[in-house]
């Protein structure tokens, strides 16, 4: 609009008292330029050089221009020509502006790396405060910090110029980009690439950006997951706590908490793990497809608490595989031999056909099952299992083992005998295999 009005003006504006027509003519030339056409501007600077009888042609501003022309033109030694002479005026707007052209071309001939850049913006804008060249500074030292993954830098660039423009558009503006580079940030994949106490030192001290929206649900969660990948436990959990507490209800509560919970049996807090389940337990109860793991979750904080005769209570009436690993384990652990011989033999597959191999994982069931039956003094037990998997385990790493274990008078081995297995073998831990999937996966049990 600008360009066309100075189009329409022609010569009247060589008919203004010379202060005026030397702006008017200085602003018609940057517009053209602004708008792509040289051809005007070079037309405008001509119309002032002799207006001025040629003093324009030294002129700061005239230079700057024709630095700008050149540059847009594919001419950058021309560029730089102009831009130095613009640069050694008295004009200290137009110095300016020719200084910030001179580092951006140093910048991206490689001649300075972003660093240096940063302290030459910064210098320029200490020397320049209060306009839209201020602004223009803020936001070049800004992004560079973000291109270069000094987001904490980049914030506080943002932050100072916000509290720098109280009050105005540009403030508002400032405030606007702040919060977006925040959910930016903790919403992408940069975050991954910060030092795990650098990205929670961040997070804490630009905290009351978050968003209260779905973005800034998102951004939560993801955060949290960061924290998981890294191991940071306690910090993951707190801030899924955060959601919990103060953001979420419904469908999202039920899934959260349930998170939630597998989270904190990770990081060894049974306790804060049932209170996990029972701060979502109300919005579960839409969610049947959570019950089970919620179950799972529940009865294996019970265990840890030393309640193994509530947790496998819990699970009495659950029949599936995930259920049958972890009655066996807490039965284990709670020395309930019979309870886990019968969870144990669940999980076990039927022998190999044909002479095959017994698969490695197979064989540790069956031995510990054997374990179990033989300190249930299951001899009946002992001894179908024997017969179902001697000639499998007879081919497994587990050989000798299952044979002392099953070939002693009476049907159950002596006791040296099994105090010498249960050295060998490990605590049965099926179930956390499902709980360290907590460490990857948004939800175990999806």
């Amino acid at each position: 609009r600008a360009a066309a009005e100075f189009e329409a003006a022609g010569r009247m504006i060589e008919t203004y008292p010379r202060p005026f027509a030397d702006l008017m003519l200085r602003l018609a030339a940057r517009t053209a330029i602004e708008t792509g056409d040289p051809r005007a501007a070079e037309a405008h600077l001509a119309r002032l050089s002799a207006l001025t009888d040629g003093a324009s042609d030294d002129w700061a501003s005239t230079n700057y221009l024709r630095g700008v022309m050149a540059d847009a033109g594919g001419d950058p030694a021309a560029a730089t020509a102009a831009f130095e002479a613009a640069a050694a005026s008295n004009d200290r707007y137009y110095r300016t502006l020719s200084e910030l052209a001179l580092i951006e071309s140093d910048l991206a001939e490689g001649d300075i790396d972003w660093e240096e850049a940063v302290a030459s913006f910064e210098s320029l804008r200490f020397a320049w405060r209060g306009d839209r060249l201020e602004l223009q500074l803020i936001e070049r030292i800004e992004g560079l910090y973000w291109q270069s993954g000094r987001y904490r830098k980049a914030l506080e660039t943002l932050q100072q110029a916000a509290r720098s423009f109280p009050g105005t558009p540009a403030g508002e503006a400032y405030e606007a980009r702040l919060q977006a580079r925040f959910v930016e940030l903790f919403g992408s994949d940069r975050i991954a690439a910060m030092p795990p106490l650098a990205a929670i030192s961040l997070y804490r001290d630009y905290a009351e950006l978050m968003p209260d929206d779905d973005d800034g649900d998102r951004v939560l969660r993801g955060l949290a997951e960061r924290l998981v990948e890294i191991d940071l436990l306690d910090q993951a959990g707190d801030v899924l706590a955060e959601l919990i507490e103060t953001r979420l209800d419904g469908a999202d509560r039920a899934r959260t908490g349930t998170r939630l919970a597998g989270i904190r049996l990770l990081s060894g807090q049974p306790e804060a793990a049932l209170e996990a389940l029972e701060a979502s337990d109300a919005d579960a109860e839409s969610m049947p497809e959570l019950a089970e793991e919620r179950r799972l979750l529940r009865a294996h904080a019970l265990a840890e608490l030393d309640q193994g005769a509530a947790a496998l209570a819990l699970l009495a009436g659950d029949r599936s595989p995930l259920a049958a690993a972890a009655k066996a384990e807490i039965a284990w652990r709670s020395q309930d031999w019979i309870t886990a011989a019968e969870a144990l033999s669940q999980l076990i597959a039927p022998p190999p056909a044909g002479g095959a191999p017994i698969a490695d994982d197979q064989a540790e069931l069956v031995l510990n099952a054997g374990i179990a039956l033989a300190l249930a003094n299951d001899a009946d037990g002992l001894g179908r299992l024997a017969q179902r998997y001697a000639a499998a385990m007879s081919r497994s790493p587990d050989a000798n083992t299952f044979a002392i274990l099953t070939r002693s008078p009476g049907g159950t081995p002596q006791i040296a005998d099994l105090a010498a297995i249960r050295r060998q073998v490990s605590e049965v831990d099926l179930f956390q295999q499902f709980l360290r999937g907590y460490r990857t996966a948004g939800e175990a049990g999806s």
